[in-house]
């Protein structure tokens, strides 16, 4: 079950970053709903609520392309956050606790950005040995790393001197970046960006 979760999760990555990277929203937000809604819906309680907000997203994901502007789009956004945060927590009886729901929980994600990847690698190889300690590397290796960084971008901004000790990690990032010209920050933020909200989505805590 996790296994597919995490497929469905990479499908949509994959979806999510082709359709609107430097993409204005419309038919693309509506594709990418149809897809989200429609690998979440084996796991939705069939019963009139879910098919009432099934409805609902549609009708504003149609409507987006129909009339497309910024408060359509606004307003779609938050019917799928409700939408999505039901899936979660279908004992939830408005929509603000279901948005607030889905934010919650893809808070709780971040501290498991690993797990889709590893269940589908275990998935491949569950019995393999080097893969399962590749794993847990992996595992407990995401989360300091992540905080390293951070820590290296707050205290260059707030010391002058510390930013000059760590200036040579930076510039050896942009070496690296350079010597890969499709490599670029704003598309891996974009894409992390993506792998969070889709990981809150797909995975609930």
């Amino acid at each position: 079950m996790k296994n597919q979760k995490a497929i469905s999760l990479f499908i949509c990555l994959v979806a999510y970053y082709f359709f609107f990277w430097e993409e204005k929203l419309g038919l693309n937000l509506l594709v990418f709903n149809f897809l989200l809604l429609g690998l979440n819906y084996p796991d939705m309680p069939k019963n009139k609520i879910t098919f009432l907000l099934l409805a609902i997203a549609f009708i504003s994901s149609i409507s987006v392309v129909l009339i497309n502007t910024e408060f359509g789009i606004l307003i779609n956004l938050l019917i799928m956050m409700v939408v999505l945060g039901y899936n979660l927590l279908p004992q939830i009886n408005s929509a603000i606790s279901a948005g607030l729901v889905l934010f919650l929980n893809t808070v709780l994600n971040i501290r498991h950005l690993a797990t889709p990847i590893s269940s589908i690698l275990e998935g491949m190889a569950p019995k393999s040995e080097i893969l399962n300690r590749i794993l847990k590397i992996v595992k407990i290796s995401v989360l300091p790393i992540a905080l390293f960084l951070l820590f290296i971008l707050i205290f260059q901004t707030a010391n002058p001197i510390f930013l000059e000790k760590t200036l040579f990690l930076q510039q050896a990032f942009e070496v690296f970046i350079k010597e890969f010209p499709t490599f670029s920050i704003p598309r891996t933020a974009f894409t992390i960006f993506g792998y969070i909200i889709l990981s809150g989505i797909f995975f609930n805590r």
